[in-house]
């Protein structure tokens, strides 16, 4: 990669690691979530692609997929009670919360990567 390219990518990563503090410390909505992994997956492939320097590859496997689609939601009391109509509603609460800790994990990932491509 030219110097250029590792600029851009170091921005890249950089911005990831400030969505995800806005995720971690604010209220997300579901939307924002996914666009966060929409996003941090296409970084991972674009890294994938673009890096060969083994150490960032070996942090870049550690980074993990968060699925929404498949969170293990655990109803409880509360989502029995509420069911119907809230059960939507808390279900995609939980998926937030179950992302958010995933979200923690990958910023620390990704703050990782930025300090190896500083050592180039």
């Amino acid at each position: 990669m030219t110097e250029k390219e590792i600029s851009r990518l170091r921005r890249q990563l950089v911005d990831i690691q400030v969505q995800a503090d806005r995720i971690i410390n604010g209220k997300p909505s579901f939307e924002e979530v996914r666009n966060f992994c929409d996003y941090s997956e296409e970084l991972k492939a674009f890294i994938a692609e673009n890096i060969t320097e083994e150490m960032v590859l070996k942090v870049l496997d550690d980074i993990p997929k968060v699925d929404l689609t498949s969170a293990k939601i655990k109803a409880g009391l509360l989502g029995a009670v509420l069911g119907g109509i809230a059960g939507p509603v808390f279900a995609e609460r939980q998926k937030i919360r179950y992302a958010v800790k995933e979200i923690r994990n990958i910023k620390d990932r990704y703050s990782s990567i930025e300090f190896l491509t500083k050592m180039w």
